[in-house]
């Protein structure tokens, strides 16, 4: 019978006669040996853990960088109520999908979500209604960055639509509590384009020629306001980081294409986007031509749609810039000659409902301006309103898409080429600088922001606290920034109730 714990070796050194010494001895390096044997295994085991480790780290940085993937249901749930409480004008706008979709939701990562800032500001048409469109195709490809971009539009449309038929009187009301709601939530935009600003700047402004881009850029901005600066500021700094890496010979292209990839454009094909690019400007030259042989009055739908298609394609800069165009397009002035030795004030002209060749008044313009900067979403949603006073129903759905539609044929049209240049040589050396100027107009859009909002607030001093409510709530306290707005609308409201002015 064999002894418990022996093994055959020694059963059989035993049965030979083999001194007890040796058999010690065999037993030793036998107990070695296991032991080895079971440190290679834990080694392995531990080799093992680690490569599934580093492959858990390169599947979080590849989700984090394509983004998260929520469906129609994360649309839905995004993108429902979003239109209802997107105030501030296009930067809070910025400020929400940053805080919603790239913080919280993780769509897509801060550096695409800058890169794709730097593309909108390149691009004629509303940035923010862009991105809106763009944002939706990394969850359900182009029908559902179609989704997205009309659930973020349709809200303020309509409103503004019903305004043109005169419940923008509601909002003329001085002593309103309509007054407060709408000042505060204007306050808590501002402080979510703050938010956003820091969260830009600490991310890519990271060395001494992106942050003086980021300062030269902010500064240009916020003195020189007109269109060209944006797309000038934005391709100076990409020129600038392109010189610095090619003089250094830096090699910026990624060895790992996985961490280029992102979901951003999916559902777009090369041959769509070509298509689209063909189509804009299609429709743009046969509307510029044939505009001015057909008199207004045999046709002015026509009129109507040329106009906001021709300003849609040429604005840069967001809706404060389109204002001025669309104002010189609506109403029409008998200009004065400033020669003629007189005072001289520009004279209004009747409209085409009193027989005169203005769309709308004045008066009407400044009243539907009102609403459109009181009503959440972009502030291009005024061309529904202009479009009720022109043609009802109809003009007001042909005014609106003849100035929206141009942007959404661009950045769908774009965007494919886009996914495709980004993983270029040339795309990764002027990124930095691209990226410091776009942080540099948000700085500056977020100190014209506040001084706007300062000066307009029925209560300015209340309006500040509401702004620090709002930032530590979306900052601080990781709340979702369409909440947060909704807070500010609220503390709004008390603030007009505790006569707070």
């Amino acid at each position: 019978m064999q002894p418990k714990g022996e093994d055959a070796r020694t059963l059989e050194m035993r049965t030979n006669g083999t001194p007890t010494t040796e058999i010690g001895k065999v037993k030793e390096v036998a107990t070695s040996e296991g032991r080895g044997d079971s440190d290679d295994q834990t080694k392995d085991d531990q080799t093992s853990l680690e490569i599934d480790k580093d492959q858990d780290d390169e599947t979080k940085a590849r989700e984090d960088e394509e983004g998260r993937h929520e469906g129609w249901r994360g649309i839905l749930t995004g993108f429902g109520y979003l239109g209802f409480v997107a105030f501030g004008g296009p930067m809070a706008h910025l400020g929400i999908y940053e805080k919603e979709f790239v913080e919280r939701r993780k769509w897509i990562s801060m550096g695409v979500f800058t890169e794709m800032i730097a593309l909108g500001q390149c691009l004629p048409g509303p940035t923010s209604t862009q991105i809106s469109f763009a944002l939706g195709t990394t969850q359900a490809g182009l029908l559902g960055g179609i989704a997205t971009g009309l659930m973020f539009l349709l809200p303020g449309f309509i409103i503004q639509t019903f305004a043109g038929y005169g419940l923008g009187e509601l909002l003329k009301l001085p002593d309103s509590w309509i007054r407060g709601l709408t000042g505060g939530l204007g306050t808590a935009g501002v402080a979510l384009v703050w938010s956003a600003a820091y969260g830009l700047g600490k991310k890519l402004l990271t060395d001494w020629v992106t942050q003086g881009l980021g300062v030269f850029s902010a500064v240009i901005a916020y003195y020189h306001t007109e269109a060209w600066t944006f797309p000038t500021l934005i391709v100076f700094g990409g020129i600038v980081t392109t010189i610095q890496h090619t003089i250094r010979h830096h090699d910026l292209t990624l060895k790992n294409e996985t961490t280029l990839s992102t979901k951003v454009g999916k559902g777009i094909p090369l041959w769509l986007g070509g298509v689209l690019l063909f189509s804009w400007a299609a429709i743009l030259i046969i509307m510029v031509c044939v505009r001015p042989t057909v008199p207004y009055e045999d046709a002015p739908p026509l009129h109507w749609f040329e106009a906001f298609y021709r300003i849609g394609s040429f604005i840069f800069g967001g809706g404060q810039v389109v204002l001025p165009m669309i104002l010189e397009t609506v109403v029409q002035f008998d200009r004065c000659d400033p020669d003629a030795g007189t005072t001289c004030v520009d004279k209004e002209l009747p409209t085409v409902r009193d027989g005169g060749p203005s769309w709308i008044s004045q008066e009407e313009f400044l009243t539907g301006l009102a609403v459109a900067q009181a009503m959440p979403g972009p502030l291009f949603n005024i061309s529904g309103y202009i479009g009720v006073l022109v043609g009802g129903a109809g003009g007001a759905f042909l005014c609106w898409i003849g100035l929206f539609l141009p942007g959404i044929l661009l950045i769908f049209g774009v965007l494919p080429f886009w996914t495709s240049l980004r993983k270029t040589q040339v795309y990764r050396r002027a990124l930095p600088g691209l990226n410091a100027s776009a942080v540099g107009l948000v700085f500056a859009a977020c100190a014209q922001l506040s001084l706007s909002a300062l000066n307009t607030s029925p209560f300015p001093h209340a309006a500040v606290c509401i702004g620090f409510i709002a930032f530590a709530m979306v900052f601080a306290f990781k709340i979702s920034a369409p909440l947060a707005v909704i807070a500010g609308g609220a503390l709004g409201v008390v603030a007009w109730a505790a006569d707070m002015n």
